[in-house]
């Protein structure tokens, strides 16, 4: 049933008129990046005052105007959701219409970043996500690793979430390099 389906991005014709899709064909990739300064809020000492410092794998989603292949076929996104407990994660698919790893389409972009809700996944974002890079911006996703279910972990993640954005601003830019030509100095941010 969910390949029936389209593309959530894709608007029905009773949407608003800026919710349609832009010109460009859409790339999607997946990065991960290495914060090896991140705070270990969670560890932190209130007798030294001390914050340890460990090394944070932080992932990240990336639509982008492209040029796909003749022939390609667009991406059917796969994630999983917390459940209710005792139950497990529940998985789920999504049909898009981005293409995997599609070379960039030329041209220079803003960059939006997209933080996504508490124990969300960047995928259940994609009716947001490849709208916006149809219309001509590089979107990156940061796939926050929030255990929904875990209250301790919220301060953590209401804490690590700046951070994380901070981080991913930075070095975004340079991992795509000029094969993106991000246009870094125009930066937005979108989240819950």
């Amino acid at each position: 049933p969910a390949y029936a389906a389209p593309a959530p991005s894709q608007p029905g014709t009773n949407a608003p008129e800026l919710a349609k899709l832009g010109s460009h064909a859409v790339g999607v990739r997946t990065l991960t990046f290495v914060d090896k300064t991140a705070l270990d809020i969670v560890a932190f000492d209130p007798k030294t005052g001390q914050v340890p410092q460990h090394e944070r794998p932080i992932t990240v989603d990336v639509w982008y105007p492209a040029t796909p292949a003749p022939g390609a076929h667009a991406e059917t996104y796969s994630g999983r959701m917390d459940a209710e407990p005792p139950a497990p994660p529940t998985p789920f698919q999504i049909p898009g219409i981005a293409f995997r790893d599609a070379p960039f389409e030329s041209g220079r972009y803003p960059l939006v970043i997209v933080s996504h809700g508490y124990g969300n996944a960047t995928v259940g974002m994609s009716w947001l996500t490849e709208n916006l890079a149809s219309k001509g911006y590089v979107v990156a996703a940061i796939r926050h690793e929030d255990s929904y279910l875990n209250p301790a972990s919220f301060p953590n993640a209401v804490v690590r979430r700046p951070l994380d954005i901070s981080f991913v601003a930075r070095e975004l830019p340079k991992a795509l390099g000029k094969e993106a030509n991000l246009d870094a100095s125009r930066t937005a941010l979108i989240g819950y």
